[in-house]
């Protein structure tokens, strides 16, 4: 039986029983309960643009204005600045229309990164 591989792995995976050792026990659990039903992605956008959250981020949903909105911060990998997305909308249907770094005193806030 052959299995995909893991991100960042290419092990191919024979008897299965012969190699439970290589998975995680969210991966047994999902194999042995057969795939899960997913709601499909909902791609979110700013400006009428995907909004492109670069590889490896760190999205945090918040209220950040305390405006009772659900906001979106994404910490980004290169440079390690923290983008924040203040939701114009609703929280069933957030509207994203501009971008800005979190800030201190005028400098943007970052964080380590590489």
């Amino acid at each position: 039986m052959r299995m995909p591989a893991r991100p960042g792995s290419a092990y191919r995976l024979g008897s299965l029983a012969e190699h439970f050792c290589l998975l995680e026990p969210l991966e047994v659990r999902l194999l042995l309960a057969g795939m899960p039903d997913l709601d499909p992605g909902v791609v979110l956008t700013c400006g009428g643009a995907a909004i492109d959250s670069d590889w490896d981020t760190t999205p945090f949903v918040i209220d950040w204005n305390n405006d009772g909105k659900k906001d979106l911060l994404v910490g980004q990998y290169s440079y390690g600045y923290i983008r924040l997305y203040i939701n114009e909308g609703t929280d069933a249907a957030p509207v994203f229309n501009s971008v800005s770094y979190v800030q201190s005193s005028g400098t943007p806030i970052t964080t380590s990164y590489g």
